[in-house]
């Protein structure tokens, strides 16, 4: 799971099915307590939906959670489909709950996306965000007709069912945290992952 340890930080490679911290109703394992015995100030500083795999970086002490500066995050994601352009900077804002309480609000939203290739139903997008909203990335690929593969919340549940019969296993969330880029005390720091699909 850890794939690069640094004294300010760690690197995890989060699998689809763990969770990025303990949330209420949520019974799945995760990240933080999987490696609090050994990191008891681990801070996620980045998070992912259950789903989703991927690069996630966790701060070990407050000064590198106060100094460090997030360059980009970018993602792979399966989808329905394929957008029109093939590239293109989505712009929409989205209703989200204030954390930890009922409080709802309307809060700007930006995410860049490329079509990297398609196939007869589906393409794979890299998505690069200027924002981190909740569920921004697949919110914004279901508003352009490009809903993600197995995504059963936001996306297409009836695609979603005949996909998953078609190739005969349960579908998860085809969404992958794929390359990090952030400072700190001057020093560029970069992450990449092979690509999932």
């Amino acid at each position: 799971m850890i794939i690069h340890k640094h004294p300010h930080f760690i690197i995890v490679n989060k699998p689809s099915g763990t969770s990025t911290h303990a949330s209420p109703g949520d019974g799945a394992p995760n990240v933080v307590d999987l490696l609090k015995a050994d990191y008891p100030l681990l801070q996620p500083l980045t998070r992912l939906d259950n789903g989703a795999s991927g690069l996630l970086l966790l701060s070990l002490n407050s000064q590198f959670t106060k100094h460090m500066k997030f360059i980009s995050k970018s993602y792979l994601a399966k989808v329905f489909g394929c957008p029109k352009p093939t590239h293109g900077f989505i712009e929409k804002p989205l209703l989200t709950k204030k954390f930890g309480t009922d409080i709802k609000r309307t809060q700007e939203a930006y995410s860049h996306y490329r079509v990297l290739k398609t196939e007869a139903e589906t393409s794979s997008i890299l998505v690069r965000i200027e924002t981190g909203r909740h569920h921004q990335i697949r919110r914004h690929l279901r508003n352009i007709g490009t809903p993600i593969v197995g995504d059963f919340r936001h996306g297409h549940k009836e695609k979603n069912l005949a996909y998953q019969e078609k190739i005969g296993e349960k579908l998860r969330l085809m969404l992958q945290c794929y390359r990090l880029v952030f400072s700190h005390q001057g020093k560029i720091y970069r992450f990449k992952l092979a690509k999932e699909f």
